[in-house]
């Protein structure tokens, strides 16, 4: 490759990864444009314009990893264009599925720097600094809690810096050890003023961080026998902690109340739904069962796109659990390769010793932004960052199809 193909190929690199880190990171962006009274569009035109501008000057595909992704981009097209025919289709825009879906979808194929995606994102939290008042403002004072979208937004970054630390943190300048610095205090606030679901995040991203330590070949084996070990305490406590969490937020109420502390929203609301509603469920209890009833009325074809509401009456906007969502929106045939992708990007990643580091971090960031909010919440039409994963899944997932294929031809 020639000097000015290398350079032109960084510089596609480099785009590629920055449009990428904005998709991550695009709901916090889309929070700070609206306090600016800018359209979030602006950004969403500056990315295409950058894609354009870089493929202009670079034409590259990988057509085995294009071939990948247009299984799921024919898979959404189907349930739209099924829905719409239908006339089985809640409120969702042409625009906003080709932002949210189809383009996050094209991006995960992009050529890609794993470690500049994570830079970029712990950059872009440091610019909600001046915001930080206005982000965080409580949705629900009583709770002392801010809204939800606003925690997970944070909790990207944050994830962002702690995977960053974990692998590329020898050599770092002032520059990253600042965004380290100002993600620590973006952790503190998500845990003060965030929901549930942001602390189950967090102890996840400990989880798998611990897990995939013990899966690294920097290191030596008496370390990953005690992080083995470490890991086996912290599975422990956790079901402890799951035993007995009525009496622990009863408990850890009380002791900030004495004190008359400042005490995270989370315990609040779980004391209140403990103490007055018997149900820490929130609701989901009831949730689960209606979306698991219908899916069994309806398993092959499912109701059509965003028609939660419709068919709840109004009760539930939608199920709370993306598999769920997947399966009731677009039955088995719309929903079996996402969840097949899913299930194999877990296991390929918490258990494999992966052959290349940027995938292996990559897989790590997505699967801890993914899992534990879309398996309790979220809806998978405003989540560009699942995409990009089932996206990545896709083309793993095909890669290790046809090595499988491959290994019986020759026996």
């Amino acid at each position: 490759m020639s000097l000015n193909k290398l350079k032109t190929h960084d510089i596609h690199v480099t785009i590629n990864s920055l449009v990428i880190a904005v998709l991550c990171m695009f709901t916090l962006l889309s929070d700070m444009t609206s306090i600016l009274n800018i359209s979030i569009y602006v950004i969403v035109g500056i990315m295409i314009g950058l894609l354009l501008i870089s493929f202009t000057f670079y034409r590259r595909f990988a057509l085995s990893d294009i071939s990948a992704i247009i299984v799921l981009l024919i898979l959404v097209l189907f349930l739209y264009v099924f829905s719409k025919l239908s006339n089985n289709i809640g409120d969702i825009s042409p625009i906003s599925l080709i932002g949210f879906c189809f383009f996050p979808i094209f991006c995960s194929v992009l050529e890609k720097n794993v470690k500049l995606i994570l830079e970029v994102i712990m950059f872009i939290s440091l610019l909600a600094i001046p915001f930080a008042d206005q982000l965080f403002a409580f949705q629900f004072e009583s709770l002392q809690q801010t809204n939800m979208s606003v925690a997970y937004a944070f909790f990207v970054s944050v994830s962002a810096a702690f995977i960053h630390f974990f692998w590329y943190r020898k050599g770092s300048n002032i520059l990253i050890i600042l965004c380290y610095l100002v993600n620590i205090y973006w952790m503190y606030k998500i845990i003060m003023v965030g929901n549930r679901g942001v602390i189950v995040s967090f102890l996840f991203l400990i989880m798998v961080l611990m897990l995939r330590y013990t899966k690294k070949r920097d290191v030596s084996d008496k370390k990953k026998k005690i992080m083995t070990s470490l890991l086996w305490i912290f599975g422990i406590l956790i079901i402890i902690i799951v035993l007995n969490f009525d009496n622990i937020i009863i408990y850890l109420y009380d002791y900030f109340k004495s004190r008359n502390e400042a005490m995270p929203s989370f315990i609040i609301k779980m004391y209140r739904l403990i103490v007055y509603k018997s149900d820490i469920s929130n609701g989901r209890d009831d949730l689960y069962p209606f979306f698991l009833n219908k899916i069994m009325n309806s398993p092959v074809w499912g109701y059509g796109m965003e028609m939660s509401s419709e068919v709840s009456y109004g009760l539930f906007p939608y199920p709370h659990n993306y598999i769920l969502q997947m399966l009731f929106e677009g039955g088995i045939i719309f929903a079996l390769f996402p969840i097949v992708v899913s299930v194999y990007m877990v296991v390929d990643t918490l258990f494999k010793n992966n052959d290349k580091l940027e995938y292996e971090v990559f897989s790590v960031f997505l699967l801890c932004n993914c899992i534990p909010k879309l398996m309790i919440s979220g809806n998978i039409w405003n989540q560009p960052i699942l995409w990009i994963w089932l996206g990545v899944g896709a083309v793993r997932f095909n890669k290790w199809r046809k090595q499988k294929w491959r290994t019986k031809l020759r026996i």
